[in-house]
């Protein structure tokens, strides 16, 4: 799975899988994030850090997820959730389109107005939906970036603030059950 949106939901629910072991997840960020993340060997990782907003920082969870940084990477998505504000959803989708697999990809929405997203994808890439499906879902997880500060001798990552547990839902069941296997309550529509 794919993760497309660097905002705090996007982190959340990527980190949330990746560190349940459920699923490969990779988050789909855009360049001005480079001075975030570390440099492995053939990869970069976001250090992802999630905790309440009563618990000090030594009690958040932490977790390496995989990221690809947009239009440097060229093999096939399978299955993307998109993260992103209603508004950023079809220019995000659109930096990643030609990456879709041809043979059947998923394109799962999981951003206010969803239902408005999904027929602007259609409207948008209307001849190029053949193998496309796209997923509606929703979640009231609430979630907020906690601001670190970033110099050249250390690299902040990302600290994720889950401030309100909430329920997710969706018609993808394969999502739905990745999300209860990182023990969030979950439903289909």
């Amino acid at each position: 799975m794919h993760v497309l949106g660097g905002g705090s939901i996007g982190f959340l629910f990527a980190a949330a899988i990746q560190k349940a072991g459920i699923d490969d997840v990779t988050m789909l960020l855009r360049k001005h994030h480079k001075p975030r993340l570390v440099r492995k060997p053939s990869s970069w990782v976001a250090q992802v850090q999630v905790c309440r907003p009563s618990t000090s920082d030594h009690k958040a969870i932490q977790t390496d997820v995989p990221v690809e940084i947009i239009g440097e990477a060229k093999y096939p998505i399978k299955c993307t959730l998109i993260c992103t504000k209603a508004n950023d959803a079809i220019p995000a989708l659109s930096s990643v389109w030609d990456r879709l697999d041809d043979n059947a990809a998923n394109v799962i929405i999981l951003s206010n107005g969803a239902l408005a997203i999904r027929d602007s994808i259609q409207r948008h890439f209307h001849d190029d939906l053949q193998n496309i499906q796209i997923i509606t879902s929703t979640t009231t997880h609430g979630a907020y970036t906690k601001e670190v500060s970033i110099n050249e001798d250390t690299n902040a990552g990302y600290c994720i603030v889950h401030a309100g547990d909430g329920l997710t839902y969706s018609t993808d069941s394969k999502f739905i059950n990745a999300c209860q296997r990182a023990g969030w309550n979950c439903g289909t529509l």
